[in-house]
């Protein structure tokens, strides 16, 4: 993992840090420090320039899990959202972006063909975005941070991978292979395809 400005400027190089592979990432709001996965269980928080010393949020080892996905911080810093694994069957929880709460489950997973995993927040956090795979066909939903009203986000794609909830409030996600970037409103409206171009585009994320 490396860190460097908008022009391009080189600010850091994590590896020094970290010592190898840097796994998934997100940053805080306040864009002071960077939530990364150093292992394939531990989440860390590290501050953005390198400096400081990590600081364990969560280690999905003490759940008997055996890897972890972070995909978003909530807009007020306070939850970090993960995917959580045990023998390939994925759901995700949220986290203590402190180290200091319990981690609570969102959405669970049953089975390697019906499954949750890559959660977002919405902007105002109080829904969250993800991909439910059921029976083995992957596509978007939405469920309130509270653990309520899920509900599906129809798309007109098949299959819909979540990849981000913009401050548009548009849900911007991934099309089937060569994977192609959409975005749709939260209803399954007014669908716009932002890629076009014959390669696999992966992993979007927004500006702020």
């Amino acid at each position: 993992m490396v860190v460097i400005s908008p022009d391009g400027t080189f600010l850091h190089d994590f590896r020094s840090v970290l010592g190898g592979f840097t796994r998934s990432h997100a940053w805080m709001p306040d864009g002071s420090q960077i939530v990364y996965a150093g292992s394939a269980t531990q989440v860390l928080a590290r501050n953005h320039d390198g400096g400081g010393t990590d600081t364990l949020l969560f280690d999905a080892a003490t759940l008997g899990e055996d890897a972890v996905v972070i995909t978003d911080v909530s807009p007020d810093g306070s939850r970090v959202l993960v995917s959580l694994a045990v023998r390939s069957i994925w759901s995700i929880w949220t986290i203590d972006s402190t180290g200091r709460g319990d981690p609570r489950p969102v959405v669970d997973g049953t089975s390697p063909s019906d499954m949750a995993l890559f959660g977002y927040f919405s902007p105002d956090g109080t829904e969250i975005v993800f991909t439910r795979r059921a029976n083995n066909v992957d596509a978007m939903a939405i469920i309130g941070a509270d653990r309520t009203g899920e509900r599906p986000v129809p798309t007109g794609v098949s299959p819909s991978y979540a990849r981000d909830w913009g401050r548009d409030n548009r849900i911007y996600f991934m099309g089937p292979y060569p994977h192609q970037i959409y975005s749709i409103s939260p209803h399954g409206t007014e669908r716009i395809q932002h890629t076009n171009d014959g390669f696999s585009n992966l992993e979007p994320d927004l500006s702020p």
